[in-house]
């Protein structure tokens, strides 16, 4: 039969099919696409933060970091967004948590005038109780002043100015005080971290540094 069908043995034969698919197998298809753009929706982990700097020239590129870490920010394909809101105090900071509590990061600069990040760290723990994630920054900050922010309830420290792979990585801090907040993407919490640096073993802090007198 091969052979009336002028086929020969061992030879490659192309087949071509066409498919014509009916209205019903078009709107599953169509529907299964909305639900995997819907599912995909839902992956996406929003966190609020405040920024406290003092500067206002600071303030601006801090803003823009966090606004291109949101262009950029997917991981595993999920996006992670930052809702950013930036102030110009210490006072305006605690004003700004004493009204909202569900900030889930702040980033906070420890040298301002009139009160330092340090003066109201214990107040901004106290207000945003334990799920809070707090990352002092600094341009000039020395051991024994790192010390005193972990005895206040500072999670890390990140020397400015800050580059923008950091601010992409500071999800991190969050998923390591609050994983509630990353629900709808549990994968992240297989995510292979980037460097963190967490206060406690910056340097290999000791006891005697850790001391507050």
């Amino acid at each position: 039969a091969m052979a009336a069908a002028g086929i020969v043995r061992g030879a490659s034969v192309q087949c071509h099919f066409s498919i014509t698919p009916g209205l019903d197998d078009v709107a599953e298809a169509e529907a299964a696409v909305t639900q995997i753009g819907s599912v995909l929706a839902d992956r996406k982990v929003s966190l609020r933060v405040l920024v406290v700097e003092d500067d206002e020239m600071q303030r601006a590129v801090l803003a823009n970091l966090f606004a291109a870490a949101n262009r950029s920010n997917v991981i595993h394909g999920t996006p992670v967004r930052f809702e950013t809101e930036v102030v110009g105090s210490a006072d305006d900071a605690l004003r700004r948590i004493v009204l909202d509590r569900t900030f889930d990061l702040v980033v906070l600069d420890i040298f301002m005038p009139e009160r330092s990040g340090v003066d109201v760290l214990p107040q901004v723990r106290q207000i945003l109780g334990p799920r809070a994630a707090v990352v002092m920054i600094s341009s000039d900050a020395k051991m024994d002043l790192l010390a005193r922010c972990i005895l206040l309830g500072a999670d890390s420290y990140v020397p400015k100015p800050l580059a923008l792979e950091t601010v992409r990585g500071l999800w991190q801090y969050v998923l390591h005080k609050n994983r509630a907040v990353f629900a709808s993407a549990p994968f992240l919490f297989l995510y292979r971290p980037f460097r963190l640096v967490h206060l406690a073993h910056h340097r290999h802090i000791n006891d005697a540094e850790l001391d507050p007198d």
